[in-house]
C-alpha cells in the first residue's frame, strides 16, 4: 500500500491508536500464534488503509474501527487454524447399532461431507446426537442444562431421556462465512460471546445482553442455543436477536434448513424443531445485510439489578445516514411484551426515513404500543409494563444514535 506524504504523516500522528486498540480488546484474549509485536504490525496495516480512504470526519474513530478489524481477521484466521482438526474428525459410528432410519442418517453423513459449512457445524458427534434424536424423539437435549436441570429437579421433566450435545465441540465459537454473516454456534456460552472479538466489534450490543444473564456460574455454562431453544419470551438474548434479524440454523435427517428467528417461535416455551425428524439447532446467523453499519443498545427492566429475570426487555439498533441526520434503518424488539419476542414493526416503519431529533424518538417510543401485548403477572402490571416498554425503546434509540455518532 503507497501513502502520499501526507497520508504517511496522518498514520504516524496517530500511531498511538493502535497501542489503545490493543489495550482496549485483546487484553486476555486468545493470541493464537500471535505476540503482542505481531498484533501491533497487523493493527499498523489497518491504520494506514484508514489514511489512505479517509474522506473527512472524526479520523480517530474511522480508524480504530479498521485497526480493530485487521486484528480482529488476524485473530478469528489463528483461531481457525488451531481448530482445523476439529472439523476434520471421521464422521462415524457403529454401524451395528444403527437405528431404523440408517439410510436417512447415512444420506446425511454423505450431505455434511459435500457440504464444508455444514461440516464444521455438525462433525462426528452432532451426527450422533442427530441418530439417538431419531431413536428417541421423546428425549430432552441437554447443553449447558442451566435450564433443563432446574426444571427436572421441579419435576416438570421427571423420566425424561436426555441427549447430551456438550461434546460437540465443532458447535461452538464465533466466525464469519464467506458471505460475512456471523456464525454463532448454539453451544457457544454466554461469557464466550461477551468476550469475542467478532461480537465486540460488530453487534456488541448482544455480548451487553447475554452478560445480563442470571450470575458467572450460569454465564460460564449456558449456551445462546439453549437460551432460544427454551422458547420463553423473557430470555435476555431473544430480543436483540429479533431485532437483529438473526437466522436458526437447524439441521436434521434431512439435512440443513434455516430459519428466520421470529418464525423459530412458535408459542410460549414451543419453538420449530422437529424431533421426529432428528432436529437439533447448531447455529444462529446474523446476516451481514443487519449489522453493517448498525449500532444498538438493550435495556433490562428487572427487580434486581442482577440474578432476576427480566420483567421487560428492549433491544434497539439504528443504522443512520452518511450525514447522521436521517433514520437510515431502525430495528426494535421486546421480551415479556407478548407470549413469544416480537417486534414493533408499526414503530419501525413510522420511524424509518425520519430525521434524528427528539421529537421523532419521543413519537417512536409511543407507537410501539400498537404492537406490544404486555400481561398483568405478579413481576409487573400490563400497564406499568406498558409505560416501561415506551420509556426504553426511546431511551434504546437515543442511545444507538449516540453510538452511531449521531447527535440530539
Amino acid at each position: 500500500m503507497k501513502l502520499t506524504a501526507e497520508q504517511q504523516r496522518k498514520a504516524e500522528e496517530n500511531m498511538g491508536l493502535v497501542g489503545k486498540v490493543i489495550a482496549d480488546k485483546v487484553h486476555g484474549t486468545y493470541f493464537g500464534s500471535y505476540t503482542r509485536e505481531d498484533l501491533f504490525q497487523i493493527g499498523c496495516i489497518g491504520l494506514c488503509k484508514a489514511a489512505a480512504t479517509d474522506k473527512g470526519g472524526c479520523f480517530s474513530t474511522y480508524a480504530y474501527r479498521l485497526i480493530w478489524n485487521e486484528i480482529c481477521n488476524a485473530l478469528v484466521a489463528a483461531t481457525q487454524r488451531e481448530n482445523k482438526e476439529l472439523v476434520q474428525e471421521d464422521l462415524f459410528w457403529d454401524r451395528q447399532e444403527a437405528p431404523a432410519d440408517t439410510q436417512a442418517v447415512l444420506e446425511l453423513k454423505t450431505l455434511l461431507d459435500r457440504t464444508a459449512q455444514s461440516v464444521t457445524g455438525v462433525a462426528a458427534k452432532g451426527i450422533q446426537a442427530i441418530r439417538l434424536r431419531l431413536e428417541h424423539p421423546e428425549a430432552q437435549i441437554i447443553a449447558g442444562g442451566t435450564d433443563v436441570l432446574v426444571q427436572m429437579r421441579e419435576g416438570k421433566r421427571a423420566g425424561k431421556a436426555l441427549i447430551s450435545i456438550q461434546g460437540c465441540r465443532e458447535m461452538r465459537g464465533v466466525s464469519l462465512d464467506e458471505e460475512e454473516n456471523l456464525r454463532i454456534g448454539s453451544l457457544t456460552t454466554f461469557s464466550h460471546i461477551t468476550a469475542d472479538p467478532l461480537i465486540q466489534l460488530y453487534i456488541n450490543v448482544l455480548g451487553e445482553a447475554v452478560d445480563m444473564v442470571g450470575g458467572p456460574q450460569i454465564r460460564n455454562a449456558g449456551t445462546i442455543g439453549g437460551n432460544t431453544c427454551n422458547g420463553v419470551t423473557s430470555a435476555d438474548s431473544a430480543s436483540t436477536l429479533h431485532a437483529w434479524e438473526a437466522i436458526v440454523e437447524i439441521t436434521g435427517k434431512n439435512g440443513v434448513r434455516r430459519v428466520p428467528i421470529k418464525d423459530f417461535y412458535l408459542k410460549a416455551g414451543t419453538v420449530d424443531l422437529r424431533a421426529e425428524e432428528g432436529e437439533i439447532q447448531t447455529a444462529i446467523l446474523i446476516p451481514k445485510a443487519s449489522y453493517d453499519r448498525t449500532f444498538g443498545h438493550y435495556i433490562k427492566y428487572a427487580m434486581r439489578n442482577a440474578m432476576d429475570i427480566a420483567t421487560l426487555g428492549t433491544s434497539v439498533n439504528a443504522r443512520l445516514s452518511p450525514d447522521k441526520k436521517t433514520f437510515e434503518r431502525v430495528r426494535i424488539a421486546f421480551g415479556v411484551a407478548g407470549p413469544v419476542p416480537l417486534r414493533a414493526l408499526n414503530a419501525e416503519a413510522f420511524i424509518n426515513g425520519r430525521e434524528v431529533t427528539l421529537e421523532n424518538i419521543q413519537q417512536f417510543g409511543r407507537m410501539v404500543l400498537e404492537d406490544i401485548h404486555p400481561r398483568d403477572s405478579w413481576r409487573a402490571s400490563k400497564a406499568f409494563r406498558s409505560h416501561i416498554a415506551v420509556e426504553s425503546a426511546k431511551r434504546c434509540l437515543m442511545e444507538s444514535v449516540k453510538l452511531a455518532g449521531g447527535e440530539l
